[in-house]
């Protein structure tokens, strides 16, 4: 798989920040077949055909590039957008806030919500002309405060409206639309399938199926044979993508030769080891090879620098949003692992973490814990 070992310079001896001390290890690598295979989204290709969930609170534009800068992605996307807030008060600060991309992360996505199809239309139209080259459908959001108001996952639950909001966008922008769906609403009750035909034939290109139900939340594992018969069924007229339990190489091929699909998404692994879609490009695509030993608290402090620079909210607020999305890393970890177990290095570095208040506390936390665990 690889010739040699690669180590990351030393971080007290090699100034630059994360991406100048991958860009050094970087090689070309030669492998065999790769069991993915790049495709095209309208005339934007998606390669490798990995690619990274829309996550509230989490996917913003510092998190996206963190993702860039570790290795080889084939998508990113946006956190959600409300398409009725879009119509009844386009001004609001807090959404706007959410049009935090730019041309260098593309290929991207912008997903959007709602349940109503002109909403959704226009919506659509304001975030392609903010320059989004991909617009995503949200119909698998299953927390109460989305699917009560009958978007995201409720959807499912009325095919035709689902079906007339995807041809709503379709119609209304010249862009590719892609849909993100769960296996059904009503636990045992799926409905992809039915939805992923009347996706197609209403004009969407791409369709994410997670292999869960929404009123499972994330309890229970993934039923990935739903994702199969979406893929049988429509797989020749859209690209299909599986999500749900991708936790690693292994996982990954197991649901790859289960479904057959296109693609794989990752979410909630991501926000814990940001560099696995890497890994996965270079063991499944045969993409470049970023060092393996990875380093958590090093990343974590890229992801701090990253979002500190490109964030555009107050610091209080980046500092509150920060201590929840760097919790997930082991920071007291030296290198990427999958042990359940905690140190008490890792906890100790936990308590610390949430009480950092200002940039100036959690950068200096950060290279603590880089120095702590380096050497081990």
């Amino acid at each position: 798989m690889c010739d040699s070992v690669i180590t990351l310079p030393n971080p007290a001896a090699e100034p630059g920040g994360l991406a100048a001390s991958v860009a050094k290890v970087f090689r070309q690598v030669s492998s065999s077949e790769p069991r993915l295979k790049p495709f095209q989204l309208g005339s934007i290709p998606i390669d490798p055909p990995l690619l990274l969930a829309p996550m509230a609170g989490h996917t913003h534009v510092g998190f996206r590039t963190l993702v860039r800068e570790l290795g080889a992605c084939g998508l990113v996307c946006s956190e959600l957008i409300s398409s009725h807030v879009l119509e009844h008060n386009p001004k609001s600060r807090q959404t706007r806030d959410l049009f935090d991309w730019s041309p260098a992360e593309w290929p991207f996505a912008v997903q959007l919500f709602g349940s109503v199809p002109q909403e959704m239309a226009t919506a659509a139209r304001l975030v392609v002309e903010a320059g989004a080259p991909i617009v995503d459908i949200n119909m698998g959001c299953w927390v109460p405060k989305v699917a009560k108001k009958g978007c995201g996952a409720a959807l499912l639950s009325d095919l035709l409206k689902a079906e007339a909001v995807v041809r709503a966008v379709c119609e209304a922008v010249d862009v590719p639309v892609t849909v993100k769906v769960r296996i059904g609403f009503e636990q045992g009750k799926p409905t992809a399938v039915s939805f992923a035909q009347a996706a197609a034939n209403a004009g969407a290109k791409l369709i994410t199926v997670h292999g869960r139900y929404a009123k499972q939340g994330f309890k229970g594992q993934s039923d990935h044979s739903v994702t199969a018969k979406v893929k049988e069924t429509v797989g020749s007229s859209m690209a299909v993508i599986a999500n749900g339990d991708i936790v690693d190489t292994e996982s990954a091929r197991m649901v790859l030769q289960e479904t057959g699909c296109d693609g794989l998404m990752l979410g909630r692994e991501c926000l814990r080891r940001p560099w696995i879609l890497a890994k996965m490009a270079h063991e499944l695509c045969g993409k470049p090879l970023p060092d393996a030993r990875f380093h958590p608290a090093r990343i974590a402090r890229r992801q701090f620098e990253l979002t500190r620079t490109l964030v555009k909210k107050p610091e209080k607020v980046v500092v509150r949003e920060l201590r929840g999305q760097l919790l997930p890393y082991r920071l007291g970890a030296p290198t990427d692992h999958n042990r359940p177990e905690r140190t008490e290095l890792e906890m100790e570095l936990r308590e610390r973490l949430v009480k950092a208040e200002t940039f100036e506390q959690m950068e200096q936390f950060l290279l603590e814990a880089e120095e702590k665990t380096w050497a081990k």
